[in-house]
C-alpha cells in the first residue's frame, strides 16, 4: 500500500529563492535536527513568474497564456493540469492541447516606439504591451459617450446592431456590469480619450478586435519606466 502524506508550508516573505532539500523525520522525537535524516525531494523556489493569475477560455476556441515576471528565459515552461490536481504531483491535463510554441516578446524598452515625441492628441504605440490596475471606470463615468460605449451595455445588452457598433469587440465571458472595456475602433477610442483631459493618458488596444481601456496617468509612467506588461493580444 502507498501512503500519501501533504503537507502546507509557508514561506516567509524574505525567503532566497533557491534550490532547498525536503527531508523526513524517520526516527528519533523529530524535535531535532539530526532527526531529518532522510531526503525525499528538493523544494525550489523562485521569484521570477508572476503569481495569482487567472485565465478565462471558452470551450473549444483556441487562446493564448502569458506568463509576465523578472528574469524569464527560453528555456522556462508551464504545465496545465486538471483544476483538482496539485501541481507537480500529477500528468498535464489531457483537456488542453498546446497547437503552437510559445513567443518570447522583447523587453518593453526594446520594443521601439515613434522617434518624434508625442504631441497632445497623438499616441505612441507600445506593442504587445499593456497597463494593469489603472482603467478608468467605465460604468459610473460622469461622461454618457464613456458608458454609452461600454462593452457589456451597448453590446450585452443593448444588442446594438451594425457597423458603427463595433460589437466584435465584446467578450461575453469577460465583460460584466462593471467592466471597463470599450467597443470601439483605435480612432474613437483615442478621441474618448482625448475628450476626457487629464483623466485619460492612453488606452490599452485589442490588435485583432475593436476593443479598447481608457488608462489613467500613472500608466504613462510606466510605459516611461518599463513597466508595462506583455500581451499578444493588447498594445499600448
Amino acid at each position: 500500500n502507498t501512503t500519501r502524506l501533504t503537507f502546507v508550508v509557508t514561506l516567509p516573505a524574505l525567503v532566497a529563492p533557491g534550490k532547498y532539500s525536503a527531508c523526513v523525520c524517520t526516527a528519533g522525537t523529530c524535535a531535532r535536527t539530526q532527526d531529518y535524516a532522510l531526503k525525499v525531494g528538493d523544494v525550489h523556489i523562485t521569484r521570477k513568474p508572476a503569481v495569482g493569475v487567472e485565465w478565462v477560455f471558452k470551450e473549444n476556441e483556441v487562446g493564448s497564456i502569458e506568463v509576465t515576471g523578472s528574469n524569464l528565459s527560453m528555456s522556462d515552461r508551464i504545465m496545465i493540469v486538471n483544476c483538482q490536481d496539485t501541481c507537480s504531483l500529477q500528468e498535464a491535463t489531457r483537456r488542453a492541447i498546446v497547437s503552437a510554441p510559445f513567443v518570447d516578446l522583447a523587453p518593453v524598452q526594446d520594443a521601439g516606439a515613434a522617434e518624434d515625441p508625442a504631441r497632445p492628441g497623438e499616441y505612441l504605440t507600445v506593442r504587445h504591451r499593456y497597463c494593469a490596475g489603472n482603467d478608468v471606470a467605465v460604468q459610473e463615468h460622469s461622461s454618457a459617450v464613456v458608458r454609452r460605449h461600454q462593452c457589456f451595455t451597448k453590446c450585452g445588452l443593448q444588442r446594438c446592431v451594425g457597423s458603427g457598433c463595433f460589437c466584435e469587440g465584446y467578450f461575453r465571458s469577460q465583460d460584466t456590469l462593471t467592466s471597463s472595456a470599450l467597443c470601439l475602433d483605435i480612432t474613437e477610442c483615442q478621441h474618448v480619450c482625448d475628450s476626457l483631459g487629464d483623466e485619460c493618458a492612453g488606452i490599452d488596444m485589442h490588435v485583432a478586435k475593436p476593443r479598447c481601456f481608457l488608462q489613467r496617468h500613472a500608466c504613462a509612467a510606466e510605459a516611461a519606466a518599463g513597466g508595462l506588461l506583455v500581451s499578444e493580444a493588447y498594445s499600448f
